[in-house]
């Protein structure tokens, strides 16, 4: 899909993100579906299709991509490891994927306070060996766990 204005958004795209952003159809492809299959009947009804997929490694850079997609009203997709079978990493409208695998460190671990801060492609698995280091480990986490990241569950 050639969204209108799209030439622009892609140059500052470019420009932002160099070669962590990609717009080749089979990599596109790829970001179109998550574990699940999705029904022929209703792929029919939206456009899994990104038209760019960025992965960013900072809050900054997501904060720039957020500012660049409003300004060209250009839909945003985040998504974790996709290892999800229910869709939710999937784009509708096509737009921009935010791929937050590269955003993948764990910040602060407070053992008194019994806090993190974590960024969202966290491997889940990763964040309680982490964890385990200060005598401390996760209470809930997915089943998914060995591949699934922080951001995708909470989201």
């Amino acid at each position: 899909m050639e969204r209108k204005g799209f030439e622009n958004a892609k140059r500052e795209l470019e420009k932002l993100f160099q070669d962590r952003v990609r717009f080749d159809r089979r990599e596109r492809l790829a970001y179109s579906r998550d574990l699940g299959t999705i029904p022929e009947a209703l792929k029919k009804t939206f456009n899994p299709i990104p038209d760019a997929v960025v992965q960013p490694v900072s809050t900054e850079e997501v904060r720039q991509l957020v500012k660049l997609a409003r300004q060209y009203e250009i839909p945003l997709v985040p998504r974790g490891a996709a290892s999800s079978g229910y869709g939710g990493a999937v784009p509708v409208k096509g737009g921009i994927v935010i791929d937050l695998v590269r955003m993948n460190r764990v910040i602060n671990i407070d053992a008194k306070g019994l806090s993190l801060t974590a960024e969202a492609g966290v491997i889940w698995q990763e964040l309680n060996t982490a964890l385990e280091k200060h005598g401390l480990e996760l209470r809930l986490y997915p089943t998914s766990a060995p591949s699934a990241t922080v951001g995708g569950w909470i989201a």
